[in-house]
């Protein structure tokens, strides 16, 4: 503990699932952490798709204007995670939730602490020159 320690993390759906993993996991490295966990209903795929473009268009341009500040802005795109919303998903759509696995390079969901791995080494020193990116963490489901 305590290398993020006099740090500030603001995690988005910080209670549950993807979410709250990241949450346990800067905590255990010291770090202060508001969560904001706002579950809301989208009406389809274009609503989901245009609110998921615009975060990255916006994780982009903000790294682009506050760089020179010495600060990093990036996104963590994970791809089908173990949650128990996936899992209330599932429920009567077995063939689809079974094609999505397939449809994963690897074969396999991944674990909410595997996408919060991913997050805390992005706020690590270890990525210090990184900024303006998007991590896909996918099991190769999302390649560019």
């Amino acid at each position: 503990m305590g290398a993020r320690k006099d740090r500030t993390a603001l995690v988005t759906g910080g209670g549950s699932g993807i979410g709250k993993a990241v949450v346990l996991a800067l905590a255990r490295e010291g770090a202060r952490v508001a969560v904001a966990d706002l579950e809301v209903g989208s009406s389809g795929e274009a609503v989901y798709s245009g609110t998921k473009g615009a975060v990255i268009a916006f994780t982009k341009a903000l790294a682009r204007e506050v760089a020179r500040h010495g600060i990093r802005v990036n996104a963590v795109a994970p791809g089908p995670t173990d949650t128990p919303l996936l899992h209330r998903l599932r429920q009567g759509h077995e063939g689809l939730f079974e094609a999505m696995v397939r449809a994963t390079p690897m074969r396999r969901l991944a674990q909410p602490e595997e996408v919060a791995e991913a997050v805390v080494f992005l706020a690590s020193p270890r990525a210090g020159f990184i900024t303006g990116q998007v991590l896909s963490v996918s099991g190769g489901l999302t390649m560019c």
